[in-house]
């Protein structure tokens, strides 16, 4: 049993990282033959939707080996693992991603140390990008190079000084058409061979994409054009619709109240808290809605928030 599911697990990997449709229907005609029942689960859920999972679908998708969501999901647990409630002050949220970074930081800092340590002698062409580059992105690396330098086989010189591995690869000294450098942008055997053929230096730190940088100066300088966005924020109004809305609706404006007056000097705070148990009778009696007109037809403002602030500054000042 538990060699049956290896293997239908190796098929689904198949699927996956495919890399021709002909590889594709080959591996799902063996899980239709062998796994009739896995197959109509297939045929119902995954094929209607190859183009978000099939291996020759995604071909040149820059997906830096993320297939699932499993890794943003284990960010998500992290982050609210630290923070542990979503009522919190903007300070205190601050606070505690810092403290996520300097875990993190750390951990690589000790991570690589490690890795350094018990690694065997790297690939000369690997030890120059190692100081630069992440453990991962010096991983593909190296297998790359490896392949360099073993390959064999026919090429053609193109005119333009790129060279053409069959109709399917075209590769330059800086980018190449194969999967694996546009699925990791990352260099890759043809551009290492390509490389050394034309007498070109292996390394070259822009063949990297900056996702893959240790180098804070390399990741603010070497990113695609293209992927730059505008980024516009605009008010939303909080939910209101039921009773837990509402009340996350009003914690998310005293708790930053409650982050506010917490930095003030014992003595003003004494009169703040006055003003804090004022604001506590008239909610209880209902007179809240009285004193807000009050202020709006004053000041012209209909801003609950400018009110209240405007009211701790007086009893802080008096």
């Amino acid at each position: 049993m538990f060699a049956c599911l290896c293997y239908l697990m190796q098929l689904t990997q198949k699927l996956l990282r495919c890399g021709s449709r002909t590889t594709f229907d080959t591996t799902l005609q063996t899980i239709r033959n062998d796994y009739p029942t896995f197959f109509t689960y297939l045929q119902s859920n995954w094929l209607p939707h190859t183009a978000l999972f099939a291996g020759f679908e995604r071909r040149g998708v820059f997906h830096m080996d993320n297939h699932t969501n499993n890794r943003l999901e284990r960010y998500h647990y992290t982050i609210k693992s630290v923070v542990r409630s979503s009522q919190v002050s903007v300070g205190t949220l601050v606070d505690r991603l810092q403290q996520i970074v300097k875990v993190r930081c750390v951990g690589l800092l000790h991570s690589d140390f490690n890795r350094r340590l018990k690694s065997a002698a790297s690939h000369p062409v690997v030890k120059q990008y190692e100081p630069v580059m992440s453990e991962f992105a010096c991983s593909i690396i190296t297998t790359a190079v490896i392949q360099a330098d073993t390959m064999t086989g026919s090429f053609v010189d193109n005119p333009d000084g790129s060279i053409s591995f069959g109709p399917a690869v075209l590769t330059s000294a800086n980018s190449c058409s194969c999967s694996k450098y546009s699925s990791y942008r990352l260099p890759c055997k043809h551009i290492f061979y390509l490389r050394k053929h034309q007498g070109l230096p292996a390394y070259d730190q822009s063949l990297c994409h900056a996702r893959w940088s240790m180098s804070t100066e390399h990741a603010t300088t070497n990113v695609d054009e293209q992927h730059n966005i505008n980024v516009s924020f605009s008010d939303v109004a909080p939910r209101q619709e039921t009773k837990g809305q509402r009340f996350k609706a009003v914690m998310t404006v005293f708790s930053s109240m409650a982050s506010v007056l917490a930095d003030l000097p014992p003595h003003r705070f004494d009169k703040c808290m006055r003003w804090v148990s004022s604001l506590e009778a008239q909610v209880r009696n209902g007179t809240w809605e009285y004193h807000n007109m009050y202020h709006n037809r004053s000041s012209g403002s209909g801003s609950v928030m400018a009110v209240v602030f405007r009211q701790i500054v007086l009893y802080c000042l008096t």
